[in-house]
């Protein structure tokens, strides 16, 4: 009788709330952050579990009979974690885009470096403003609204049900559209003024062969996407937060 209870009561919630837990230790930003050492991931995931299990206690049911049914739910699990996560984290990957997207305009794409957090080579603009994009993502507590997205995705999916393909499948596709259009939109300043020193060079080349432009060129439009880059900072990082807010928002409510 104890044996059943401390299954069903204690141990079982606690490692399911691990499972779905452990998605979004995979793929969210600061929670699956290659900096931080696997031990130390898993302890936290460990103890949130801890901390988390008894509230969500009631959303859970008995053990499945089989073993197959277990490895099914524990399958389901993971999958709505590495969701959760991975909506998340394609609104980093948008710091990513506009910071190349910069690069290539600022003649900085040849700077590239390899990113110990994300495990690919990246241009040093793209790693730097992706730190300042995750120190942003910390300051303003939206690793905090992932968890409380979590906690609320036992209320909006669920738990052991089957999941719409067609439904996650347009989901991806609507954030993956929002990340692309909110790179672009990061990365204009810098873009658009950089095309028009391009656009004045090309013509001052045709009134005036006699100057070298490629030579004047290449440190014209750096210099000048970096002054641009130091304006408009502060409005990109506005510009993120602010989508990544609405976004989470909408991850963390209860739908009817």
């Amino acid at each position: 009788m104890f044996a059943e209870f401390l299954n069903n009561i204690i141990l079982y919630p606690f490692f399911i709330t691990l499972v779905r837990l452990s998605g979004i230790f995979a793929t969210a930003p600061f929670y699956a952050d290659k900096g931080v050492s696997p031990k130390t991931r898993l302890a936290i995931a460990v103890v949130l579990s801890i901390a988390i299990a008894p509230a969500i206690s009631n959303f859970i049911p008995a053990i499945p009979k089989s073993v197959g049914l277990l490895l099914l739910v524990v399958l389901g699990e993971f999958f709505i974690g590495l969701l959760l996560g991975f909506g998340a984290k394609l609104f980093m990957l948008a710091v990513n885009i506009c910071g190349d997207f910069m690069a290539s305009m600022m003649g900085l794409q040849a700077a590239s470096m390899f990113d110990t957090r994300t495990g690919s080579n990246t241009t040093s603009l793209s790693s730097m403003l992706s730190i300042i994009a995750l120190a942003a993502f910390i300051a303003l507590d939206f690793h905090l609204y992932l968890l409380q997205a979590f906690i609320e995705s036992y209320n909006i999916i669920g738990f052991n049900k089957a999941m719409d393909l067609g439904e996650v499948a347009a989901a991806i596709i609507l954030t993956v559209s929002k990340a692309m259009i909110l790179g672009i939109k990061m990365s204009a300043p810098v873009v658009v003024t950089n095309f028009i020193v391009n656009a004045a060079l090309g013509v001052l080349n045709r009134l005036v062969p006699q100057i070298h432009v490629f030579f004047i060129s290449m440190p014209l439009t750096m210099l000048t996407g970096i002054f641009i880059l130091v304006l408009s900072l502060a409005s990109m990082l506005i510009l993120f937060t602010e989508e990544v807010e609405n976004n989470l928002i909408i991850f963390s409510q209860e739908v009817d």
